[in-house]
């Protein structure tokens, strides 16, 4: 196979199985010398500048997925020319990879960003899950956003917190890599014994283990915009999370995504109640390395997290039982 560095609507993992359907995954690489823009047609381009990089993600292509990659880019047009340039593996072992570079000219004050085009980006940017200092001062410049959905964080805990009532009616939850940190691992596997000094830490095993991480990450951002939580809270805030979860995933029958999420979501409101009433207990650690992790006032059936959102206005007829 051949390496292929992507850096434009090609980090949608998405994308890449629709257009290159042999293709597999290396990992994130950067492309040193060159900088990231938008041409004149409104899509991604790369040019040579000595003193910047590009960050991008490098896929294995067969000859089929490259005939491919070549229609789409109209190589054959002349929109896009192929070259083969060293990028620089995340381990720091650098590949020859294919690159396609736009002939067009820069963007202008008039270019007209495609809309699907922006989505393939957005989501492109959390596949590869690019830095965000370089998504802040490179992309974001050409870029916008799509209602925060990769990191920014909203103006209010409230604001986040609604905003994600929205993403429980999308016909496709979004993904993230599993989370890990804060006393909490969500997986998609068994648990196993962690790798480091605590002796206790909270699993949430799920197959849905990504979209419920995506949806721990937005719950922290909204959170963090108002600094409810700090390094002392924060076990007790992301297990709490977590726990939620697990029992949802333990009480409800063939609880799918949305159940999953939903259960997480509503305890995060309730530990927002909690907060404004100043009732939010937690022991960050407490004797003997254990994580004092689950001060919940109460746990709340299947029917109370769907009357919840229903009263909110959420529909929640699509979630399995």
């Amino acid at each position: 196979m051949k390496n292929y560095f992507a850096y434009g609507s090609n980090l949608s993992f998405e994308q890449m199985r629709e257009r290159c359907p042999e293709h597999r995954k290396i990992g994130k690489g950067t492309l040193e010398g060159y900088k990231w823009f938008l041409s004149s047609r409104g899509y991604a381009n790369v040019i040579k500048s000595p003193e910047e990089r590009v960050h991008g993600f490098v896929y294995g292509i067969s000859e089929e997925d490259e005939r491919n990659l070549d229609r789409f880019e109209g190589v054959h047009q002349g929109f896009y020319r192929k070259e083969t340039l060293p990028v620089e593996l995340a381990e720091g072992v650098s590949v020859e990879c294919l690159v396609y570079i736009d002939s067009a000219s820069p963007a202008s004050g008039e270019t007209v960003l495609k809309e699907w085009y922006k989505q393939r980006i957005n989501r492109g940017i959390e596949d590869a899950e690019l830095p965000p200092e370089y998504v802040r001062n490179v992309i974001r410049r050409f870029v916008p956003a799509e209602a925060k959905s990769e990191g920014e964080l909203p103006s209010t805990t409230m604001e986040g917190l609604k905003a994600l009532e929205k993403v429980l009616g999308c016909e496709r939850l979004p993904m993230a890599r599993e989370w890990g940190g804060a006393g909490l691992i969500v997986t998609r596997g068994e648990p196993e014994k962690p790798g480091n000094d605590w002796r206790f830490v909270r699993y949430a095993a799920t197959p849905h283990a990504r979209e419920v991480s995506w949806f721990i990450e937005r719950i922290r951002d909204a959170f963090y915009a108002e600094e409810r939580v700090d390094n002392c809270s924060k076990y007790e805030f992301f297990c709490r999370l977590g726990n939620a979860a697990g029992r949802c995933g333990e009480s409800v029958e063939n609880a799918d995504a949305r159940m999953l999420c939903a259960s997480v979501l509503r305890e995060a409101y309730a530990m927002y109640e909690e907060m404004e009433q100043g009732r939010f207990l937690c022991l960050g650690i407490a004797s003997g390395g254990d994580i004092a992790d689950d001060f919940a006032e109460r746990d709340f059936s299947e029917k109370e997290i769907r009357a919840f959102f229903e009263n909110r206005r959420v529909d929640a007829s699509v979630w399995k039982h």
